[in-house]
């Protein structure tokens, strides 16, 4: 974060979700946040994070085109639980900074149902292209959203060609929103901390809800899902790449300390009873828990292979 710096996005909003304290502010798609508090922001991080606790009052500076003003918004309390099983509570502004939508995923334009999945989309949107509307998405709250945007046209020519690579996807923000912003030492210690903290405590939630029974979601991946990550994270530099697996790191640190034989977390419920018992586990009983421990590991893994197989070919 000192050196590369942090990868942010500019504070632009791209998106306003219905029935939310952006909406009923008049906020709209391409308005810039420029102070929250009359503190100047340079990104749309900071907007979002202080709209995360809820029933927080903000005044935001708002530049549309020429025009500046002030909008006084207050976060609402939401709570669902997402595609993972994880449950989410916590507050909602509903200006968002979405890059883009799968258009697969779209449910409806301007109120009007999308019949035809992706072709009907297409068309429905081609049509209405350079201009705001609304369209409606399960972003994985307890009801599908309605957001306004207004995608420029310019960024979403490859919606006429059905070979390009982003066909099935309605941009919204530009790729030069996303910026790097060199922190000096001390504040790039601070902010390192709130991502590994924030890391840790995102993969301690996602592996809570995957031990619940009873989530049809998929919440293991195998290699291909993998693949999938590790191929975007490539795709989009060197910089998200690097970052992915440094998550990826924290992540299986913490699975790695979870008190399953063979892993170092059961290792250390051992040394536990050692130091309680005054002795060690007789090594019979080891053997049979770190047999155990090994089957239902790579049961585990055969699980997830097989199941991003099947996702795969149907």
């Amino acid at each position: 974060y000192s050196t590369s710096g942090q990868s942010l996005t500019r504070p632009i909003i791209y998106a306003v979700a219905k029935n939310t304290a952006a909406y009923d502010a008049g906020l709209q798609p391409l308005d810039e946040v420029l102070a929250v508090d009359g503190n100047p922001i340079n990104r749309f991080e900071e907007a979002w994070e202080k709209g995360r606790e809820p029933n927080t009052a903000m005044t935001w500076l708002i530049k549309r085109g020429d025009e500046k003003f002030e909008a006084v918004i207050i976060s609402r309390p939401v709570s669902y639980t997402d595609a993972k099983g994880v449950l989410r509570e916590h507050g909602r502004v509903g200006a968002t900074n979405f890059a883009s939508f799968k258009i697969d995923e779209i449910i409806a334009i301007d109120g009007e149902e999308v019949n035809n999945a992706e072709q009907d989309a297409h068309e429905m949107i081609l049509q209405k292209i350079g201009e705001p509307f609304w369209i409606t998405v399960d972003i994985g709250m307890k009801t599908p959203d309605e957001f306004l945007v207004n995608p420029i046209a310019t960024m979403n020519e490859a919606l006429y060609d059905p070979s390009h690579e982003n066909y099935n996807f309605l941009k919204l923000r530009h790729s030069d929103a996303k910026l790097l912003i060199r922190h000096t030492p001390l504040e790039a210690i601070k902010y390192s901390w709130q991502t590994i903290t924030n890391s840790l405590d995102e993969a301690y939630k996602i592996l809570s809800a995957a031990l619940v029974v009873g989530n049809d979601e998929q919440k293991l991946g195998g290699l291909v899902s993998m693949g999938k990550i590790t191929g975007k994270a490539a795709q989009d530099g060197s910089y998200s790449f690097t970052m992915l697996i440094a998550m990826l790191s924290l992540q299986i640190g913490l699975l790695n300390l979870i008190p399953l034989p063979v892993l170092d977390g059961g290792y250390l419920v051992f040394f536990l009873y050692e130091a309680i018992a005054r002795k060690p586990l007789p090594a019979k009983l080891q053997d049979y828990a770190l047999i155990s421990g090994l089957v239902i590991l790579m049961g585990i893994m055969i699980y997830a292979n097989v199941k991003d197989v099947v996702l795969l070919a149907f």
